[in-house]
């Protein structure tokens, strides 16, 4: 026992000694030399202050300046003669992943007023946040960028999107419409426009309207529903429709909305919806 203990005792002192060299040299070396004295990561800061302040590794005096701008300023850079010192900023919102975020506002602002915006990290321009009824579709399918695109198309409204740029529409049946509009550099939007199971006094679509859409059967089958599950129709029906997205390979109304359910067409065939 004894002589383990000097054997830990003096290997645990070098050790020591070696970490302590080790990250003074970090500190002088790593986050001087290699990133010329700027605020690059606030991990590296906490890390030699956490040695520094806890273990009693020595760290060279530029750090504690290091460190005082760290807690009290944003971006930091360091030359020669010149230092760039930056704010803070006032607002900063995020995603639940950490992304910058915000669909009300900018997602980062400072008190000169210099903002960006972003939804879930994509960088877009500030009207498309602060004035979404500039998004036209003219304007969605002049956008080049994919990811700005797609941020448009949610905030114009998909659905109504697919139905004004004049989406194609591929397969009609029971079950509903399917719609697909090719997007460049990007997957298809593809969706299936559905009818509900029963009418309802506020729906959008007369009764002819519906058929029109999607078919007298379709109609009649939802009118024969109520009839069997005992509602009355006092006045003329009107309907509500609602738009699925859907898997770009999908082939059929019926596939799509089976997929919703995570069925096949095979195992999604309901005998009475209500």
């Amino acid at each position: 026992d004894q002589v383990g203990d000097q054997v830990w005792a003096q290997v645990g002192d070098q050790v020591w000694a070696q970490v302590r060299d080790q990250v003074g040299a970090l500190a002088r070396d790593g986050l001087y030399n290699q990133f010329g004295g700027s605020i690059y990561d606030a991990e590296w800061c906490a890390f030699v202050t956490f040695m520094r302040d806890v273990v009693g590794v020595k760290v060279d005096a530029k750090f504690n300046v290091h460190d005082e701008l760290h807690k009290s300023c944003g971006w930091v850079w360091w030359h020669q003669n010149i230092l760039a010192i930056s704010d803070r900023p006032a607002v900063i919102n995020r995603d639940a992943r950490g992304r910058l975020h915000c669909e009300s506002g900018p997602s980062i602002a400072y008190r000169d007023d210099w903002k960006l915006y972003h939804v879930h990290g994509v960088l877009v321009p500030a009207d498309i946040i602060e004035d979404p009824t500039s998004i036209t579709v003219q304007r969605i399918e002049a956008e080049t960028n994919a990811e700005v695109r797609r941020v448009m198309i949610e905030r114009y409204d998909t659905a109504r999107y697919l139905l004004d740029s004049g989406a194609r529409q591929l397969q009609r049946d029971d079950y509903g419409v399917l719609y697909r509009k090719e997007l460049p550099d990007d997957e298809p939007l593809v969706m299936v426009r559905v009818l509900n199971s029963t009418p309802e006094p506020d729906g959008e679509l007369t009764r002819e309207q519906a058929a029109e859409a999607f078919g007298e059967a379709a109609v009649q089958s939802r009118l024969d529903t109520m009839r069997t599950i005992g509602m009355r129709i006092d006045v003329e029906p009107r309907f509500k429709t609602y738009f699925l997205r859907v898997p770009p390979d999908t082939r059929s109304a019926h596939a799509g909305v089976a997929w919703s359910f995570g069925k096949t067409p095979e195992t999604y065939r309901p005998v009475i919806e209500s």
